[in-house]
């Protein structure tokens, strides 16, 4: 064992070759990031490695060769994804996987060859996400399908060519994923397209020189949060890009003097994380910094206020378990961590302004902006998507108003709940998500007036899970049913 400087937190030397940052190494040319490696040779990222050659990164890895990332691996080369796997050579991302070639994603398979994302598999050959299978060759996503050749994703499809993806279609030509497209030339995919100025949030925007992949695209100015805006001169994957002068996180920014992989940003004024910045004024987090006041959380600075292991020293910055976090200056701008400041509390998200707490996304001025996170305001709440001022569009999300919560979906009016698909009027149609109202509640499915209920959760006297509510005699396919007359069969949720 090697002595280490004082200034170093959180890196501990066992054996020769061994570097372990942030947890316990545990045999030679071990190194472990975060979490125990037990074996030689094992890498363990925030989690828990058994056997030799085992590369964890958040989670628990069973067996040699085994690559987990947010989940449980059992057996040997397996990779899984936020899920579980059972059995060689499968993997499962998201569910639970049932025989040797089985890929299960968030739901149940059926057969050797199925695979079932987020629903119920129907035939050996049928593929089902997050819905019904209707025929062989059917494949529906977390909605129905009508029609042998019709492709019905999280929404509603209308005619035989139209393909809805959690949303609505509008004209045979209008393709919509988990949104509403509004014209002949637009598609949106997760978002709302208004006319020309197209804003997309979570899809993708075709205009005139835009095109947005999971972010907000308003205009010329792009901004975009886990996609590629292709504008002037910006191409960004997993950040956000912002006119000329791009911050990216986690992704590449093509420009005149910009060229980003994996969270590195070369400008004048940016803010690196998980990289190597190349710049007088550059941030590093979880990687190398290069500057006198760089702040560094979980990797290695190179400075004079050097910081490792999630404590940040400086006048008015402190950073507490903070991972993949900045903090720069009074200013405090965290990302993936926590600001502790006199009026700011960010964790996973920016801060910008008093006001202002943005948890996963991205808050601009005090007209909020935020996807995939919190925007704490006077009325806004939104989780996973969009709150565009007092009146909130909120897709993939909760909005917390006086009268409006949504999840998953979109809120139209005081009246309108959706979760997860499609509100039109009074009359509501749910499709996958939750509608709060006076009697319809739906999780996975149609609900269409007080009585039908197709693949989901009624919330009434007459509840059914993951199957087909019709009137008081209950059939339920695979779910649960709460009711007087419920037949339970499979539960996935």
């Amino acid at each position: 064992t090697e002595s280490l400087p004082a200034s170093s937190v959180f890196v501990v030397l066992v054996g020769d070759e061994v570097v372990v940052i942030g947890g316990v190494a545990i045999g030679d040319e071990v190194v472990v990031v975060g979490g125990v490696a037990v074996g030689d040779e094992v890498v363990v990222i925030v989690g828990v490695a058994v056997g030799d050659e085992v590369v964890v990164i958040v989670g628990v890895a069973v067996g040699d060769e085994v690559v987990v990332i947010v989940g449980v691996a059992v057996g040997d080369e397996v990779v899984v994804i936020v899920g579980v796997a059972v059995g060689d050579e499968e993997v499962v991302v998201g569910g639970v996987a049932v025989g040797d070639e089985v890929v299960v994603v968030g739901g149940m398979a059926i057969g050797d060859e199925v695979v079932v994302v987020g629903g119920v598999a129907i035939g050996d050959e049928v593929v089902v996400v997050g819905g019904v299978a209707i025929g062989d060759e059917v494949v529906v996503i977390g909605g129905v399908a009508i029609g042998d050749e019709v492709v019905v994703v999280g929404g509603v499809a209308v005619g035989d060519e139209v393909v809805v993806v959690g949303g609505m279609a509008i004209g045979d030509e209008v393709v919509v994923v988990g949104g509403m497209a509004i014209g002949d030339e637009v598609v949106v995919v997760g978002g709302v397209a208004v006319g020309d100025e197209v804003v997309v949030v979570g899809g993708v925007a075709v205009g005139d020189e835009e095109v947005v992949i999971v972010g907000v695209a308003v205009g010329d100015e792009v901004v975009v949060v886990g996609g590629v805006a292709v504008g002037d001169e910006v191409v960004v994957i997993v950040g956000v890009a912002v006119g000329d002068e791009v911050v990216v996180i986690v992704g590449v920014a093509v420009g005149d003097e910009e060229v980003v992989i994996v969270g590195v940003a070369v400008g004048d004024e940016v803010v690196v994380i998980v990289g190597v910045a190349v710049g007088d004024e550059v941030v590093v987090v979880g990687g190398v910094a290069v500057g006198d006041e760089v702040v560094v959380v979980g990797g290695v600075a190179v400075g004079d206020e050097v910081v490792v292991g999630g404590v940040a020293v400086g006048d008015e910055v402190v950073v507490v378990g903070a991972w993949l976090g900045v903090a720069v200056g009074d200013e405090v701008v965290v990302i993936g961590g926590v600001a502790v400041g006199d009026e700011e509390v960010v964790v996973g998200g920016v801060a910008v302004g008093d006001e202002v707490v943005v948890i996963g996304g991205v808050a601009v001025g005090d007209e909020v902006v935020v996807v995939g996170g919190v925007a704490v305001g006077d009325e806004v709440v939104v989780i996973g998507g969009v709150a565009v001022g007092d009146e909130v569009v909120v897709i993939g999300g909760v909005a917390v108003g006086d009268e409006e919560v949504v999840v998953g979906g979109v809120a139209v009016g005081d009246e309108v709940v959706v979760v997860g698909g499609v509100a039109v009027g009074d009359e509501v149609v749910v499709i996958v998500g939750v509608a709060v109202g006076d009697e319809v509640v739906v999780v996975g499915g149609v609900a269409v007036g007080d009585e039908v209920v197709v693949g989901g959760v009624a919330v009434g006297d007459e509840v059914v899970v993951g199957g087909v509510a019709v009137g008081d005699e209950v059939v339920v396919i695979g779910g649960v049913a709460v009711g007087d007359e419920v037949v339970v069969v499979g539960v996935w949720l």
